[in-house]
């Protein structure tokens, strides 16, 4: 999967490319060099004629499932450039968070390993035992990278497990949480802007989620208006959309703007994702430290213990 950073300059390029009045497969084709992954299957469908919808669904497979169903409405209402931009400035947020977390990560972890490495070389210097000494290395360090190295296979390999792992864990899971509610509600306001019908936007919408809670919440909705009444009594029972989702519907219907009622509510549950992602990126590195500090404190006790221990045996 291509890095956000590298997403977010193709999304910009590719939408500046449209508006200096490139066709679709040129404004591709100029925008390969960043070497994603069927870009060039991408354009070539675009050349046969196929639409950007059915182009996106077939060969667009580094875009999320919510990207390619919100540039999908944005083609039926003209305005395809201006939300890959959208979509690229989401993309770089995600990036930057995404960095600091790691950089915030990368000092605990430092040491951790220096304790780790430093803190039982008193059975080197003092007992001259380098066996000991390796091995209680051995027993600190290995399981780590073990943990590290099977959760990245885990994430990678099965995906959807690592998200709903992602899910249930501390302060991470309300970023989860958010961006999903982000992308739902903003797929539904740009179909609405796009002028496709409700019970279409409502489709959309429930696709460009992975949360099957918020599946049910759009099959819910769907039956309302497949009846011929409007979705809101049910939206508010619904115990998974929050307060915000439902009064700015609520809203945006009453005064017929549901699509800029909904993008605001986009926008707010955006900033809300964005905001656990900064407190997580806070929040584990600390934790790390702390686990690190412990691990230090216990080992400079058990220095000083084995130290006078084998100090008291010489007399």
């Amino acid at each position: 999967m291509p890095s956000d950073r590298k997403l977010a300059a193709w999304l910009t390029e590719v939408a500046q490319a449209l508006e200096s009045g490139l066709s679709a497969s040129e404004a591709v084709k100029c925008c390969q060099g960043h070497q994603l992954a069927s870009t060039q299957d991408l354009e070539q469908s675009l050349r046969s004629g196929k639409d950007w919808t059915q182009s996106l669904l077939n060969h667009a497979h580094f875009l999320q499932d919510s990207e390619i169903e919100i540039l999908s409405a944005a083609t039926s209402s003209g305005q395809l450039p201006k939300f890959m931009k959208v979509l690229a400035d989401q993309r770089i947020d995600l990036y930057q968070a995404k960095r600091r977390a790691l950089l915030a990560a990368l000092y605990p972890l430092f040491i951790l390993h220096f304790g780790a490495i430093a803190l039982p070389l008193n059975h080197i210097v003092v007992e001259s035992e380098p066996g000991i000494y390796f091995t209680k290395v051995s027993m600190v360090l290995i399981p780590i990278w073990l943990i590290s190295l099977f959760s990245i296979a885990g994430v990678k390999l099965f995906p959807s497990l690592g998200h709903h792992l992602g899910r249930l864990t501390p302060i991470f899971g309300r970023f989860i949480r958010y961006h999903e509610l982000a992308n739902f509600t903003k797929t539904l306001s740009v179909c609405q802007a796009a002028g496709l019908p409700l019970d279409r936007s409502w489709e959309s919408a429930a696709r460009a989620t992975k949360r099957s809670a918020l599946h049910k919440a759009a099959e819910e909705a769907l039956k309302e208006i497949a009846s011929g009444i409007s979705p809101i009594a049910r939206i508010q029972l619904n115990k998974t959309l929050p307060q915000t989702f439902k009064q700015k519907y609520q809203i945006g219907e009453a005064t017929g703007t549901l699509d800029t009622a909904l993008d605001e509510a986009a926008t707010q549950f955006r900033s809300s994702a964005r905001s656990s992602l900064t407190a997580a990126s806070l929040f584990y590195p600390a934790l790390l430290f702390g686990i690190a500090a412990v691990f230090a404190i216990v080992k400079v006790f058990s220095f000083w213990r084995d130290y006078f221990e084998n100090f008291n045996s010489r007399f």
